[in-house]
């Protein structure tokens, strides 16, 4: 989908945009509520790991479903 996709890159870089200009020693905590399939993960994790900074990313969502689906789809690399 087009305007879906769109909207998950300005997503990522907003995103990256906030991660580049916090401050502090530790990781930056990002909480993604409701992500669903993913979508916008796809493109914000990527985004976020070109950084080399570390980053705390909670994936939450009221679906079991929808938390299995995202451990296997970023589980491993991100």
């Amino acid at each position: 989908n087009a305007l879906a996709d769109f909207f998950n890159r300005r997503c990522a870089d907003v995103v990256r945009a906030a991660v580049e200009a916090a401050s502090g020693a530790g990781p930056v905590r990002v909480l993604e509520v409701g992500a669903g399939t993913g979508s916008a993960t796809a493109r914000v994790l990527p985004a976020l790991a070109a950084l080399g900074r570390p980053v705390e990313y909670l994936f939450t969502d009221v679906s079991v479903g929808f938390l299995q689906h995202g451990k296997q789809q970023f589980g491993r690399d991100f």
